[in-house]
C-alpha cells in the first residue's frame, strides 16, 4: 500500500496506539480550527474551509507529522488569519447591504 501511494507510511503494531493517539488529536484540532474558520466566514463551505486550512498547515510545513502538527496547532498560529477572515467577511456583508440601498441612501451614508 505504501509503494502504491495509498498510505504515507507503514504502521508498526508496537507503535499503533501512539500513532492513532497523535492522529486523532491532530484531526480534532484541525476540525476545531476549521470550525473557527467557518464561524469567521459563514459563506465558506466545509470543503473550502478544509482546503484553506490544509494550505495554511502545509505552508507551515506541518502536514506530514501529526505530533508536530498538534504542537503547532495548540499554539493557535492562525488566530491572525482567522481574524482577517472575519474582517473580510464583514466587509463583503457591508458591501452587499450597501448595494441593496437606493443610490441616494448610499451617498448619504458616505
Amino acid at each position: 500500500m505504501e509503494a502504491m501511494g495509498v498510505i504515507r507510511k507503514g504502521l508498526e503494531w508496537r507503535r499503533a496506539r501512539e500513532f492513532f493517539y497523535w492522529r486523532v488529536r491532530c484531526r480534532l484540532l484541525l476540525k476545531e480550527v476549521e470550525d473557527q474558520i467557518r464561524l469567521a466566514d459563514a459563506d465558506l463551505s466545509a470543503q473550502a474551509a478544509q482546503a484553506l486550512l490544509a494550505g495554511w498547515v502545509s505552508e507551515a510545513g506541518k502536514a506530514d507529522d501529526d505530533q508536530a502538527a498538534v504542537v503547532f496547532l495548540e499554539a493557535s498560529p492562525f488566530a491572525d488569519k482567522i481574524e482577517q477572515l472575519k474582517v473580510d467577511a464583514t466587509k463583503r456583508q457591508i458591501q452587499a447591504l450597501l448595494a441593496k440601498l437606493p443610490e441616494e441612501e448610499r451617498e448619504s451614508l458616505r
